[in-house]
């Protein structure tokens, strides 16, 4: 078995033919390499293989043979019944449907994934989780080569196509709008830069998966695009594919995308509160205890805020639950507006909240509580279910730390509970610091 090296520090691609004649893709990627025929299929995409009157798609044929892409004869390839892509090795004579196989042709030749494989494990029952209906393609045609002719001999799919003809544009149409998969065909030799572009663009959670274009051979390129989309889904297909090749492609890529989508709410579901969409205890605790670690390194100030809804047992005697899960909800809106793009909030649990302030003193502390309690007294009065004029007030605890002068993170919110306490003490409705207990 020969390997081949694809330019200094690549890599390298195992060529298990034994010809060592070129780099394979298809062993990079672990999954059928493109075919890379440079033939667009003139059949109706719907798995019948039958000729297509479409004028669209003679139309995009006529722009790939103009734009060179596409040589002046093409051996036609279809796709069959069962989802597969057939590439006769012999013509059709005349009158002979595209399904039939010519005479001398290979019934197996150039079969290369299944449409029924394409289902995402993370659908239920093996059926592929759905995007955005239809689903948006953001087809980035930087080069100018016939990619979207491509695309627009796909079929009629209910894909929602929209092509931008250069880096610039593609980066304002990133900026407007998340699509739901691009198709790319990178501007400039190996497109490094606008892979590396494209990465910082695609979205953070659930990152918008990638279908590059590549010239048939071009193993340098798939190794770039790995070591620039280092999240998320991505593939690559051979310049001048079939469009059924394309489609399948597409549709994988798409399924993945739904999946990363479902993980990212899967998760964001796990740590933050159904009800207010805030953290969870444990995922806030973990928060503290960074910020707290963040601190104590690099010597910046924080602080920490308990908050307890005074009397909240009584919305619940006097009302029913219902109404007292909108006063929680009400108190978390009211959490988010006061609290800055930087901070922290968390719903420990019942009527309990907390706030991390990073990069804050005593202070600014004080003026963030003051806002914190006057938020919730002017927007968890107004749940539905209460009577007009209601009034839900929260009584507030607080310490700082200068990145010094506490031991543990622990001592931190114990600090904050008993400064919370005293605010219970002294009547509610107002917020205390710690260190104002002891004359500090």
């Amino acid at each position: 078995m020969d390997t081949v090296r694809s330019g200094p520090d690549l890599g390298s691609f195992e060529d298990r033919s034994g010809r060592g004649v070129e780099p394979r893709t298809d062993v990079f990627l672990e999954q059928p390499a493109p075919s890379g025929a440079g033939a667009l299929s003139s059949s109706v995409p719907d798995g019948t293989g039958r000729p297509s009157g479409d004028p669209g798609i003679r139309e995009a044929l006529e722009r790939q043979r103009r734009a060179g892409i596409l040589p002046g004869t093409l051996v036609q390839s279809t796709l069959v019944a069962g989802g597969a892509i057939r590439t006769p090795s012999a013509r059709h004579p005349p009158g002979v449907p595209a399904d039939v196989p010519a005479a001398g042709a290979d019934p197996g030749t150039g079969i290369y994934f299944r449409a029924d494989r394409l289902a995402s494990a993370a659908g239920t029952g093996g059926a592929a989780p759905r995007v955005s209906t239809p689903p948006l393609i953001l087809c980035c045609d930087h080069r100018g080569e016939g990619l979207s002719a491509s695309l627009a001999g796909v079929g009629p799919r209910e894909w929602a196509i929209e092509t931008t003809a250069d880096p610039r544009a593609t980066r304002r149409a990133l900026g407007a709008g998340r699509p739901d998969l691009i198709v790319l065909d990178p501007l400039a030799e190996g497109g490094s830069a606008e892979l590396d572009e494209l990465e910082s663009l695609r979205g953070e959670d659930a990152p918008v998966p990638v279908l590059v274009v590549v010239d048939s051979g071009d193993a340098r390129r798939g190794i770039l695009a790995a070591r620039a989309l280092v999240r998320g889904a991505f593939d690559l297909v051979h310049r001048g594919s079939p469009p059924e090749e394309f489609a399948l492609r597409m549709e994988r890529l798409l399924a993945a995308g739904a999946a990363q989508i479902e993980m990212a709410e899967l998760r964001h579901r796990a740590l933050h509160d159904d009800r207010t969409d805030l953290l969870r205890p444990a995922a806030f605790e973990h928060r503290l205890l960074e910020h707290f670690s963040a601190a104590e390194r690099h010597h910046l100030s924080m602080a920490l805020v308990i908050i307890d809804l005074d009397a909240f047992g009584r919305v619940n005697k006097d009302y029913d639950h219902t109404v007292g899960d909108r006063v929680i909800e009400r108190v978390g809106a009211a959490i988010r507006t006061a609290l800055r793009a930087e901070d922290v909030a968390g719903r420990l649990g019942g009527d309990e909240f907390g706030a991390i302030l990073p990069y804050t003193g005593r202070i600014d502390a004080a003026h963030a509580v003051r806002r914190l309690r006057d938020e919730i007294r002017s927007q968890a009065g107004l749940a539905e279910g209460l009577p007009p004029g209601s009034s839900v007030r929260a009584s507030l605890g607080f310490e700082t730390f200068d990145g010094s002068d506490i031991s543990t993170c622990a001592e931190l919110r114990a600090h904050a509970e008993i400064a919370l306490r005293a605010a219970k003490q002294r009547g509610g409705d107002r917020g205390v610091y710690f260190r104002s207990l002891r004359g500090a």
